[in-house]
């Protein structure tokens, strides 16, 4: 029985990437959509629903503290605890800590990820805070 379910589980996993493997490859072939430039980068990075989730958690955050509003939210050892700090967050520090929590280690794919979610209408106050020039354009 045992080794039916370790097959089955073996057999699933081997479809979710082959299926990852086929939302890369197929979000590389489609021009990106101007209205979702965010999710359509994400696809193309292999960046899947788990690591989303903790880049918008840590969005969340950071327009908490720019807001100046983190009094309220709790702190996540899952994070790196510069998150959870109380001053305004720099740039540096948020690429550091993406980085860090998504093991992305090219910084300018951090900022393009940055700014295309900006481009799709999410955490603009940060992200114009982050970028000023670069929003502009």
């Amino acid at each position: 029985m045992k080794d039916e379910q370790q097959k089955k589980i073996e057999e699933l996993e081997g479809k979710i990437y082959s299926l990852e493997r086929s939302l890369t490859r197929l979000s590389i072939l489609m021009e990106p959509n101007l209205k979702y430039p965010y999710w359509h980068r994400l696809l193309s990075l292999g960046i899947f629903e788990e690591d989303k989730k903790k880049l918008e958690y840590i969005m969340f955050h950071l327009s908490s503290r720019l807001n100046q509003e983190q009094d309220s939210l709790r702190i996540d050892t899952e994070y790196p605890s510069e998150l959870f700090e109380k001053d305004l967050p720099t740039l540096n520090q948020t690429i550091n800590i993406i980085s860090s929590t998504l093991d992305i280690k090219q910084e300018e794919i951090i900022q393009e990820i940055l700014l295309c979610m900006y481009r799709q209408g999410m955490f603009q106050k940060l992200i114009s805070f982050l970028f000023p020039e670069e929003v502009k354009k």
